[in-house]
């Protein structure tokens, strides 16, 4: 008769359980005290036309966030500046799990794959920017010197070309999460007609349906 009890109640666990939606946790740093007591703003991609934000607030240092995980939902961690200190956005994409993130002058964050592959790119992002910079600042040094300038500019491109060529790669590799919908929309000027068909073939309307500035650019 135990048994013939338990069993019920064991099968209510089970379902509670597994009827559980997943949920992406964020556990968040902000060194020092410049930001003690500020908001802390959840922001999605799409935001200027969804208006879709959450927020909390720094206490003691830290911040979390909990939301229902979606790997298609990308979103941008953000305090307000309080000049002179300032600190950087930060990509995460809202996939099952957690990630640990510091908020900071250079923000970082990771713990689950796709927001590993985030902080990978924001890495080699900042690293094509450095070189670019660099550059930049001899095209300015050279003066007249036109012969200078135009290796130099040929340098500049050649940066630009393998950029956007990792970038592609990257885009192609995640079609099917946020990884790849962030890629497209920040990119989307400079990746050629081919990769965006490529792209179109193989989603469909799958990024419009997902973001609504893509849905409002092209309807």
């Amino acid at each position: 008769m135990r048994k013939i009890f338990l069993l019920p109640v064991f099968l209510f666990f089970l379902t509670a359980s597994c009827s559980k939606a997943p949920s992406f946790r964020i556990k968040g740093t902000v060194p020092g005290s410049n930001f003690e007591g500020s908001k802390v703003y959840l922001v999605a991609l799409d935001a200027p036309v969804t208006r879709n934000v959450d927020s909390t607030t720094v206490v003691n240092g830290t911040f979390e966030f909990t939301v229902p995980a979606d790997s298609f939902d990308v979103r941008i961690l953000r305090i307000p500046a309080r000049f002179p200190a300032i600190v950087e956005d930060l990509v995460v994409v809202c996939e099952p799990g957690e990630v640990i993130v510091v908020l900071d002058s250079i923000s970082s964050g990771g713990g689950t794959r796709l927001n590993d592959i985030l902080q990978r790119w924001k890495e080699d992002k900042h690293y094509h920017d450095s070189l670019q910079w660099v550059v930049a600042g001899q095209i300015r040094s050279a003066g007249n010197d036109q012969e200078q300038i135009d290796s130099l500019t040929a340098e500049s491109q050649m940066i630009s070309r393998s950029m956007l060529s990792a970038y592609i790669s990257l885009l192609n590799g995640n079609l099917f999460n946020g990884v790849g919908l962030l890629i497209y929309k920040v990119y989307f000027e400079a990746i050629p007609a081919e990769a965006k068909n490529y792209v179109t073939r193989m989603t469909g309307r799958l990024y419009m349906e997902k973001d609504a500035q893509l849905r409002a650019r092209f309807e």
